[in-house]
């Protein structure tokens, strides 16, 4: 069984396809070849028993496959806008929250004897802010009273 092996790529502004065929060493050796920068690979096989294919059907599934990449719209790769993505990080709670504001608050009572006797002194929003600093988080936007990771 002979297998070729289409492989195309696309990106928001970029689309390529070749057509491969195996050689007796096994290496991939290619037939025709429109390339251009990628972002995302597909592969995709297509085979004939026993003999290649035609070259009139080959240029029909080229043609007809360069076709479909440049019709396929460049907003369905290159996503939507930032400031939603954002929003969605923002807003949307992908796990449960391991600890609530008060325990968070609370935290500095387990720190190390020096950092303790500093945020006892702190007020509340300066221990936060200590707090944030000590295990890497960011305060939320739209309230810096909270973080942006819980």
């Amino acid at each position: 069984m002979m297998v070729h092996r289409l492989v195309c790529r696309w990106s928001d502004n970029a689309v390529g396809a070749a057509i491969m065929w195996p050689m007796a060493s096994s290496n991939w050796n290619t037939l025709i070849e429109v390339t251009e920068s990628s972002v995302n690979k597909y592969a995709m096989k297509v085979w004939s028993p026993e003999f290649p294919l035609p070259k009139k059907l080959m240029k029909k599934v080229i043609l007809l496959l360069v076709v479909i990449a440049y019709a396929t719209p460049g907003s369905v790769v290159s996503g939507g806008s930032p400031e939603k993505g954002l929003q969605v990080l923002l807003e949307k709670a992908y796990l449960p929250a391991d600890l609530d504001q008060e325990v968070f608050d609370a935290l500095w009572t387990v720190w190390p004897e020096h950092l303790k006797s500093q945020a006892e002194q702190a007020s509340v929003a300066e221990r936060r802010q200590m707090a944030m600093d000590r295990y890497g988080l960011l305060p939320h936007p739209s309230d810096p009273s909270r973080s942006v990771q819980y």
